[in-house]
């Protein structure tokens, strides 16, 4: 095990979000084996219970909450209980995304308001909660979960990458 990846991660307290599935799901399983305190934040509750279930063997903690990130009031609320338990926040991915065909013939505005409110409220929304807790500990990392969709588009998808581009750093 690389030397330099088990000293900065263990014992850290983590805040993944979108941590049932994808990218999320794969952040929890490669930093599981480094004694890591996590916080998996999901709609779906089960898929991160069975994801938790998986790596009981590992040495880390799984705090989990069903927590949809559209919703400002239960992300700000989850975040601050994680916090109470574990005293700190370390590092946060901001990993919640959805991406749906916004073309011009399969325009439907309530699911492009849910991918905007997912994919950049609910990353805002995540960002401010924990900076208001890193700041004061003066100490802490937002890896925000990016696409290359921000810097060439994808056909249909052009509200997914709208979001995107919100999150980059070049946008």
């Amino acid at each position: 095990m690389n030397k330099k990846l088990v000293d900065y991660w263990t014992d850290k307290a983590v805040v993944v979000t979108g941590a049932s599935s994808g990218l999320g799901k794969a952040i929890v399983e490669a930093l599981a084996p480094f004694n890591v305190h996590f916080c998996l934040l999901s709609r779906r509750k089960e898929p991160m219970l069975e994801l938790a279930k998986l790596l009981k063997e590992s040495p880390s903690r799984f705090w989990i909450k069903s927590c949809d990130v559209q919703h400002r009031e239960q992300v700000y609320a989850a975040i601050q209980e994680f916090h109470q338990q574990s005293g700190r926040i370390d590092a946060v991915w901001v990993n919640s995304g959805i991406g749906i065909n916004s073309a011009f013939d399969k325009w439907d505005w309530d699911t492009v308001e849910a991918v905007i409110d997912t994919n950049l409220k609910g990353a805002l929304y995540t960002t401010r909660a924990c900076l208001e807790i890193m700041v004061p500990q003066k100490s802490g990392a937002i890896i925000a979960i990016g696409s290359a969709s921000s810097m060439r588009g994808l056909p249909t998808r052009s509200i997914y990458c709208l979001t995107k581009i919100g999150q980059s750093p070049h946008g």
